[in-house]
C-alpha cells in the first residue's frame, strides 16, 4: 500500500511539473533568434545576439564539443577546454571564425575551429 501511495503521489508530481514547464515554454520565443532550432542557427545568428548571449551560447558548444571528443580523447577534450576556457585563444579566435563564416552553422564552426586547433594533441 505504501508504494502505491509513493507511486501515485511521484506521477502526480510529475504530472504537475510537466503541465507548468510546458505552459511556460510554449510561449517563449527568443527576441533575437525567433523559432530557429538551435541546430539551424548560422554563425550570423549568433553573432547578432547581445555581447552576454553570445558568449554564454559560444561557451556551451564550447564545452559540449569537449565533452563529445572526451569520449574518444581525453587529451584532445582538455586541449580545447583550456585553449577556450584558460586563457588561450579561444574566444577571439572563434569570434573571428563566426565572422568569417556567417552562412555556415554556429556548431560547425565552433566543432571545426576547436577540433583544427586541438588536433594534434
Amino acid at each position: 500500500m505504501k508504494q502505491r501511495h509513493t507511486l501515485v503521489c511521484a506521477l502526480l508530481l510529475l504530472a504537475v511539473i510537466g503541465s507548468a514547464e510546458a505552459d511556460e515554454n510554449a510561449s517563449l520565443v527568443h527576441s533575437g533568434i525567433g523559432t530557429i532550432p538551435p541546430s539551424e542557427l548560422l554563425a550570423s545568428d549568433i553573432l547578432a545576439l547581445p555581447d552576454n548571449e553570445r558568449l554564454a551560447w559560444i561557451a556551451g558548444a564550447v564545452g559540449a564539443t569537449a565533452q563529445a571528443v572526451s569520449e574518444s580523447n581525453l587529451q584532445e577534450a582538455r586541449c580545447i577546454t583550456d585553449w577556450y576556457f584558460r586563457g588561450g585563444e579561444g574566444p577571439s579566435f572563434l569570434s573571428d571564425a563566426m565572422a568569417m563564416y556567417p552562412d555556415y552553422r554556429a556548431t560547425a564552426v565552433v566543432w571545426a575551429s576547436a577540433r583544427n586547433v586541438c588536433a594534434s594533441s
